[in-house]
């Protein structure tokens, strides 16, 4: 038996339990959160393709008409 083998014979294949399925998305959730923080788009194939959160609005700055000062 190789050393492969063996490790299969350990391997039990079950369900996780709903236990380690709560870590497992905790842990998804908080690496989504860093990816956003540093402006990391790959995220977005994480999270279903929508975004943590709306985006910013931007406004236009407006140049002062003549004769007025800003």
């Amino acid at each position: 038996m190789t050393d492969s083998e063996d490790v299969l014979t350990r391997v039990i294949a079950g369900r996780s339990v709903p236990a380690d399925r709560v870590r497992v998305q905790q842990s998804l959730a908080h690496w989504i959160r860093e990816a956003y923080r540093l402006g990391d788009d790959s995220y977005l194939d994480f999270a279903g393709g929508r975004r943590l959160y709306p985006a910013a609005v931007r406004y236009e700055t407006m140049a002062p008409a003549d004769g007025e000062t800003a």
